[in-house]
C-alpha cells in the first residue's frame, strides 16, 4: 500500500527533528549515564505542542493522528530512545486512552492538562510478579465510600516520580474469569495512600 505524507505530516516531522537537534541530541549521552529523567527535554516537548498531539482539539490538543505522532517518535527517539518513550507512553497509553474511553467528566477535567504538559501521564499495568502479564495482576479494586480503593504493587513505570496522573490497571471482579474482571483507574499522582 503507498502512502503519502501530507504537508502537515512534513511539518509535524520538520519540527520534531529541530526539537531533537536543539534540545535532545546535545544532552542525551549525558541524561543516559546519569540515569536523569528529562525534565527540561519534556518541558520543551510541552511548549512545542507535543503532549497534547493526538489529544482532540475541544480539549486542549491538536487533535492529529497516529501517524503524526509516529513521526513525532520517530525523530525523537533517533536522539534520545528515554525521551521518546515518555512521550509515546504520555501519549497513546495515558491520553489515547482518555480520548477513547473516558467519561466526557474524565476528559473535561484532565485531558486539557495532559495536552499542556501540566501534568505527565503514567501506564502502570506491570508488576513484580507479574510483569505485563495482565492475567496475573494482583492489584485490586473494591469499591468504597466515593470511588474506589486500590491495593497493590505496580513496578517498571515509565515517568512514575514524575507522574501527575496514573491510570492503574487493577482486578475488580476477583470472581471473574482468571484474564477477566480487571478495570482501569484514572489516579491522580495527590491520591491518599499513593506511594512512588
Amino acid at each position: 500500500m503507498q502512502f503519502a505524507l501530507t504537508e502537515e505530516h512534513e511539518m509535524i516531522r520538520a519540527s520534531a527533528r529541530e526539537y531533537a537537534d536543539r534540545v535532545l541530541r546535545p544532552h542525551a549521552a549525558r541524561l543516559d549515564a546519569e540515569e536523569a529523567f528529562p525534565v527540561e527535554a519534556i518541558q520543551a516537548a510541552a511548549r512545542a505542542g507535543f503532549l497534547g498531539l493526538t489529544v482532540p482539539e475541544e480539549y486542549g490538543g491538536a487533535g492529529l493522528g497516529n501517524l503524526h505522532a509516529a513521526l513525532l517518535l520517530e525523530e525523537v527517539n533517533a536522539a534520545a530512545a528515554s525521551v521518546g518513550v515518555t512521550i509515546s507512553v504520555h501519549l497513546s497509553l495515558m491520553s489515547s486512552m482518555l480520548s477513547k474511553h473516558g467519561s466526557e467528566d474524565q476528559k473535561r477535567r484532565w485531558l486539557p492538562r495532559l495536552a499542556s504538559g501540566e501534568l505527565l501521564g503514567a501506564y502502570c499495568l506491570t508488576e513484580p510478579q507479574a510483569g505485563s502479564d495482565a492475567a496475573s495482576l494482583r492489584t485490586t479494586a473494591k469499591r468504597v465510600d466515593g470511588g474506589w480503593r486500590l491495593t497493590g504493587t505496580k513496578a517498571w513505570i515509565t515517568s512514575a516520580t514524575h507522574a501527575g496522573l496514573f491510570v492503574v490497571y487493577a482486578v475488580s471482579d476477583a470472581a471473574a474469569k482468571k484474564g477477566y474482571g480487571i478495570s482501569a483507574y484514572l489516579v491522580p499522582a495527590t491520591a491518599q495512600g499513593l506511594t512512588v
